[in-house]
């Protein structure tokens, strides 16, 4: 009633403060806390702030951290026709670092309405904020294993990684740049604790994906990835295989076979599969291991799904497997699948990439080894995020 208060108290995910203005908003029907981190960048005080994100006031999700040298402070904001605009006080060098004002947009709010509007479909009217404890690993250093360190000029983007049977040998494969560029693969003999280079293979700079209209490397190099995946495939005859896959050229599917352990790889060509955007976080076998499935998208409502008879050398396709009419300007991208604990049912995680961000991500079942699938629901926003990739833990827990 704004006359009665309850008696103040910590807020728990606000952790090392400093003493700076916070902000407390309400955009839609989310609730915006901000607050100034007592971290410095480059020794300058006030340069990180942070903003938390609520539906309920209870559970609090990270959506933004500013970091800048040139410090971030006294910020507030402003919601007007659809649109949050964002005021924050900056400065190169005076001790305050409050040289000036700094002006711009935050983002577009139009599909923040509120949830009491019966217009939202039953889809996306499920909360968006987490209600699970969250716990934050990133300054916990001594748990750090850099593969690939990258600098400010550098961005080493979207790695993939695989530990082989032998629990030892682990592979990862990646680009430079976010989806585009030249491509890296490393090698581990101790299960992640160090890593050394594999020289790219000189028939990959004819083969990988051409298809961007990206300047060259940067580093001189001639290839091409964007989003590559790297898995290990055993085939019916016993023989265990590495696959690369990688976008090609008009979204067709490009994939390159290790039939050696890695040492050597053949070039990168076309497996016939089509409407690649996105090639497969995960490989499911069934029929004794005898076939084996894989999903991909490229960025519409579809989900494509491929079965290989012949431990992955060679695809057939099937397109649109998943039914979006209930979860109406959907795109779906980047689906990671998971088999149950039974083995009689299949778990797929499925991203939505349409523009703002109508849905949490969603999950669909098949009771049939793929033959067919139930209509998407929403996921809870816990397991909301980018390129799912479920596993089991050795004590039986599904991460």
């Amino acid at each position: 009633d704004g006359r009665e208060w309850t008696v103040g108290k910590e807020l728990p995910f606000v952790l090392g403060g400093a003493n700076s203005k916070p902000t407390f908003d309400r955009f839609g029907d989310v609730y915006s806390v901000g607050w100034q981190e007592a971290t410095r960048i480059d020794g300058v005080r006030r340069s990180v702030f942070n903003i938390d994100v609520s539906r309920d006031g209870k559970s609090w999700q990270r959506k933004y951290r500013f970091e800048t040298k040139k410090s971030f402070q006294y910020p507030t904001f402003h919601e007007h026709g659809g649109t949050v605009w964002l005021c924050v006080t900056q400065g190169d060098s005076s001790p305050s670092r409050k040289e000036r004002i700094m002006f711009g947009k935050l983002e577009e709010t139009g599909n923040l309405s509120a949830t009491s509007d019966k217009s939202r479909d039953k889809v996306s009217a499920l909360p968006r904020t987490l209600g699970i404890p969250t716990v934050d690993i990133s300054g916990e250093r001594e748990r750090h294993v850099v593969i690939n360190a990258g600098t400010e000029a550098l961005y080493q983007g979207h790695a993939n990684t695989l530990l082989l049977p032998d629990r030892k040998t682990m592979f990862c494969v990646w680009t430079l740049n976010h989806g585009w560029g030249e491509p890296f693969l490393k090698r581990s003999d101790d299960a992640g604790k160090t890593w050394v280079e594999v020289p790219i293979p000189a028939n990959w700079n004819d083969s990988w994906c051409k298809h961007t209209s990206h300047p060259g490397s940067i580093l001189g190099g001639t290839s091409r990835g964007w989003l590559p995946t790297i898995h290990h495939l055993v085939g019916p005859d016993g023989k265990g295989r590495l696959f690369i896959w990688d976008r090609g050229k008009d979204n067709r599917m490009n994939q390159s076979v290790s039939e050696d352990g890695g040492k050597t790889w053949s070039p990168m060509r076309e497996n016939g599969l089509n409407g690649c955007i996105e090639p497969s976080m995960n490989v499911i076998a069934y029929d004794d291991g005898r076939k084996h499935l894989m999903w991909f998208t490229d960025w519409t409502p579809s989900v494509h799904q491929a079965v290989s008879r012949d431990g992955g050398l060679t695809w057939e396709q099937r397109s649109s497997v998943i039914d979006t009419s209930e979860v109406p300007g959907v795109k779906m991208i980047e689906p990671g699948v998971v088999r149950s604990p039974d083995g009689q049912q299949l778990l797929m995680l499925i991203r939505d990439f349409a523009k703002g961000g109508k849905y949490n991500s969603l999950y669909a079942i098949s009771n049939d080894e793929g033959a067919t699938w139930s209509k998407p629901k929403r996921l809870p926003a816990s397991l909301t995020g980018d390129r799912h990739c479920p596993v089991y833990a050795p004590d039986g827990r599904l991460v």
